[in-house]
């Protein structure tokens, strides 16, 4: 039988971080469609869509555009909240953490992709330089 301190531990102990959430490479996380994910990948590659609706700005992982698993979005409206994107993430691993969703990659194909869109630079961290 557990004892009533040790019941209390096993609550108190994930508001004090000790739980920990498990980290998945970009592969896996962009199979969370609708889940909230943290995974590690290296950015490939950053497009800036000055011709589409928002600007957004657009950081392949893992892999260039269209072979890659999942895409980190930047509309315009957050752009300012980070500061030389290109030379701040082009080639370097990344941590990132968002909710995973799909966008409409290429109208013509129909074809969806995963995303996460940033808003915040609290949700990309640069691991190596």
């Amino acid at each position: 039988m557990k004892t009533p301190i040790t019941i209390l531990w096993i609550l108190i102990l994930p508001i004090f971080g000790f739980a920990q959430t498990k980290i998945l490479d970009a592969a896996t996380a962009a199979t969370k469609v609708g889940e909230e994910v943290a995974f590690e990948g290296k950015v490939v590659s950053v497009y800036h869509a000055w011709d589409k609706e928002g600007e957004p700005t657009f950081l392949n992982i893992d892999l260039p555009f269209p072979k890659n698993p999942i895409v980190l979005v930047l509309f315009d409206s957050h752009r300012l909240k980070f500061p030389n994107i290109r030379d701040t993430y082009e080639g370097k691993r990344v941590s990132v953490q968002g909710k995973v969703e799909l966008y409409l990659a290429n109208k013509y194909k129909e074809n969806y992709k995963p995303k996460i869109n940033l808003i915040s630079p609290e949700q990309i961290q640069v691991l190596d330089e």
